[in-house]
């Protein structure tokens, strides 16, 4: 018998009432957002910190973002290509392995960093399968979803065709150095606008606003004439 919020442990109440604030759940019906409550772990991050390194993540668990923003690399197994996209509150990740029953993938080239201070929903994909396949309302809900997600998704980016701004971060973790003795990287002299628009072939706008955002983000700090890499490996899998 499924359990009311009434039954719930103290964390399930918790996960359940931050469960109902997401898009997917606000015509659920109580019980059907209890029963996934009760077998899903939440999960807090501050920003910078690894969600999931690469090879990390197993398709074994559906994830839900409920709070902050985190940022993801991941391939396209459909189209063998990557996407990098940002994850908002409201996102949800790997939960179509439970929908059309499909056994997870295994470990695959996954990386989610959070951007912001973060919250997350972690749900075991076989019990969610279970949940929702005695829940045909429920089953409406997550297939509404996906149909949204298919209409809004982005264009996967192909390998050899990168974006300006992975252009020009690529080039800036090429011309980084590492310091030994102050153990970070450094580009000892950082490249004008107008250079690194030419080497890259982009325009000195779109590099000013990459180098503004990495700065924003702390994975880079200003050490004039240079700029040292704070985090290189969230660099690095920027253009992963």
């Amino acid at each position: 018998m499924t359990a009311s919020s009434a039954q719930l442990s103290d964390v399930s109440v918790e996960i359940d009432a931050r469960l109902r604030e997401l898009p997917l759940f606000a015509e659920a019906p109580e019980k059907a957002i209890a029963a996934v409550a009760e077998v899903a772990e939440r999960r807090l991050y501050a920003p910078g910190e690894t969600v999931y390194a690469i090879g990390q993540y197993d398709g074994e668990e559906a994830i839900f973002v409920v709070d902050g923003a985190v940022n993801a690399t991941y391939p396209d197994r459909s189209q063998g290509a990557v996407i990098m996209e940002s994850w908002s509150a409201g996102r949800i990740f790997g939960a179509d392995a439970a929908v059309i029953e499909e056994t997870p993938p295994g470990a695959i080239a996954l990386t989610v960093v959070a951007e912001t201070a973060a919250e997350i929903i972690t749900v075991p994909c076989d019990a969610l399968r279970s949940i929702i396949a005695q829940r045909p309302s429920l089953t409406r809900l997550f297939m509404l979803h996906f149909a949204r997600m298919l209409h809004e998704r982005p264009v996967a980016l192909e390998p050899d065709q990168p974006t300006p701004e992975r252009k020009i971060i690529d080039r800036l973790a090429t011309l980084a150095e590492h310091d030994p003795l102050g153990g970070f990287w450094r580009i000892a002299r950082m490249p004008k606008h107008r250079e690194l628009a030419g080497e890259t072939d982009t325009d000195e706008t779109t590099v000013a606003n990459v180098v503004a955002g990495l700065i924003h983000k702390g994975v880079a700090r200003r050490d004039y004439p240079g700029l040292i890499i704070s985090d290189m490996r969230k660099l690095e899998n920027m253009v992963k």
